[in-house]
């Protein structure tokens, strides 16, 4: 099945540079399971960034260590499966393995929240898991 970018998620998008966007764009096109731009997961201000620090989202706080939301380099996403949102940590290795090879075919390199020293170990040796973010790097 062949999914497309919402038009919440397109509107979520603003804000990104190019290179996610690109990114995000062809993800759609071959990803297996559905998925959206989460809910401020594309490009945040300072107080955003802030408030998602203070509840423990985010390890950056938006002033002294910014996050590369508020460059418009990294976006969050949210699978779905049969319309529903589903958090299974499958659902978000099966689109992070999408992300990586279409960064590969685009020419772009990306870090995922879920292996941030980018040791090719997923989840096991992470201190802060977040799953649904991935980032450009340059």
């Amino acid at each position: 099945m062949e999914y497309k970018l919402s038009s919440r998620s397109i509107d979520r998008m603003i804000g990104l540079k190019p290179e996610p966007i690109t990114l995000l764009e062809l993800m759609i096109q071959r990803t297996p399971i559905d998925f959206a731009v989460d809910w401020m997961g594309g490009f945040r201000t300072a107080n955003q960034q802030n408030k998602l620090f203070l509840d423990g989202s985010s390890t950056k706080d938006g002033f002294i260590k910014l996050s590369k939301h508020q460059s418009g380099e990294a976006f969050d996403f949210i699978p779905y499966i049969n319309g529903k949102i589903d958090r299974s940590e499958y659902n978000y290795l099966i689109i992070i393995g999408v992300a990586f090879s279409c960064a590969s075919e685009l020419g772009l390199k990306i870090r995922s929240g879920l292996n941030w020293d980018q040791d090719q170990i997923f989840m096991k040796d992470q201190s802060f898991q977040d799953a649904p973010h991935i980032e450009i790097l340059y």
